[in-house]
């Protein structure tokens, strides 16, 4: 915890002796280029139904802003972004980048540190006490065709050990003119990709977490308005 409040204070002293203007990083889960609505309801073309989206979190950790090939600022913070909780969705990095790197889930060393608290609390739901470890990214909701209890999805993607390592590395591009930087997760091309009926229940670290991990790593992307 002293190591962390070190980190904090060393990025927020980056940033005053800087003496320019923040950026807002938003991060925005989209479906069909429109803000995701929790608990709204969406037709999947390829299930020939609809589904409901009742949860979506994950994890964003070690943003790094760069000038091209020149590190301005690295932030050591883990992130849990929270469809359900608007207020998480935006972080302050730094003016004047063209790059930005970060990753998706929470890496070994924070797995095995133990229980911690902000956003890697427990009581945020993303921790298995079973496992000792993070969930990465957690997607849950309903469809009709499917043969679960209450006709439910759960997908809990995490694991941190060889051969289930599901943290993942993100680069983007930015043409950062604005005073806001939007990073956008378009779910509806996640959902598109999986084949539902058979994937319809994610708990533990396995095969299938990595090949929707390697999916959702390849979706992130920069959106202008």
């Amino acid at each position: 915890m002293y190591l962390r409040r070190i980190i904090l204070f060393s990025f927020i002293l980056i940033l005053l002796k800087s003496g320019k203007a923040q950026t807002d990083i938003c991060f925005q889960v989209n479906f069909d280029k429109q803000a995701l609505e929790i608990n709204s309801t969406h037709y999947i073309s390829y299930l020939e139904d609809s589904l409901t989206i009742t949860k979506l979190k994950f994890y964003i950790t070690e943003l790094s802003y760069f000038d091209d090939d020149s590190l301005i600022v690295k932030d050591e913070r883990s992130y849990l972004i929270d469809i359900n909780n608007k207020n998480s969705s935006s972080i302050k990095g730094p003016s004047n980048f063209n790059k930005i790197k970060f990753n998706l889930g929470v890496d070994s060393l924070t797995n095995v540190a133990g229980v911690q608290g902000g956003d890697l609390d427990p009581t945020k739901g993303m921790y298995w006490a079973w496992n000792s470890g993070y969930i990465n990214f957690k997607l849950e909701g309903k469809c009709s065709i499917l043969s679960t209890r209450q006709s439910k999805f759960q997908l809990h993607l995490g694991g941190f050990q060889a051969p289930f390592n599901s943290q993942r590395s993100i680069e983007l591009k930015v043409n950062n003119n604005s005073n806001v930087c939007t990073i956008s997760l378009p779910i509806d091309k996640f959902i598109n990709q999986l084949d539902l009926g058979s994937n319809h229940t994610i708990m533990s670290p396995s095969e299938k977490t990595i090949e929707q991990v390697d999916i959702l790593a390849t979706l992130f992307e920069i959106v202008y308005e």
